[in-house]
């Protein structure tokens, strides 16, 4: 929600190009089906800037029995992930397929989110990255919380994760 309002407030998106699924709305089916299938395919134009983020948990690769990392969606049945949970691996892949708009940003606020990059070019943490140059230009990128092998962590003093609060902080500042 916080996120949500940010690009409202703050980056002038329109609210109602925007969807927000919480809680029991933000089962595996309801979630694949506005990223691939109802919403996102069919109202992006190839010159959008889609904007995709994602706070939920994940799972870490020894969960399963494939090695695979899972978005945990609110229905997802954790003895079950493979039939019940979201392939963090083959999430930005179905978003490329699916969406065809030259310009996404998916954010992941999960443990394990970095399992998303896959075979792709990875930033360091010191890397300075010129988000203007990324709005202007074209392409995929996937911003992670934490790697492959990492839990994501938890704000005491603040209502959403620490890379929540530290990424709009640094969006705020342009």
């Amino acid at each position: 929600s916080d996120f949500k309002n940010f690009l409202v407030s703050k980056c002038h998106f329109a609210p109602d190009h925007i969807r927000l699924l919480t809680n029991q709305n933000a089962t595996k089916n309801k979630i694949m089906d506005v990223l691939g299938d109802s919403w996102l395919p069919r109202v992006t134009l190839p010159a959008d800037l889609v904007v995709i983020y994602i706070s939920s948990h994940g799972s870490p690769s020894s969960l399963d029995v494939a090695g695979v990392n899972y978005i945990v969606a609110h229905d997802t049945d954790p003895d079950k992930l493979f039939t019940t949970g979201i392939p963090i691996q083959h999430l930005a892949e179905t978003i490329r397929e699916r969406v065809h708009s030259k310009r996404v940003l998916i954010v992941l606020d999960a443990c394990h989110s970095g399992a998303a990059s896959g075979e792709s070019k990875g930033l360091q943490r010191t890397a300075n990255v010129d988000a203007s140059a990324f709005a202007q230009g074209t392409g995929h990128a996937v911003i992670c919380s934490s790697s492959r092998s990492e839990s994501s962590w938890e704000s005491k003093n603040q209502p959403n994760g620490v890379f929540t609060k530290a990424l709009i902080d640094a969006f705020a500042s342009k």
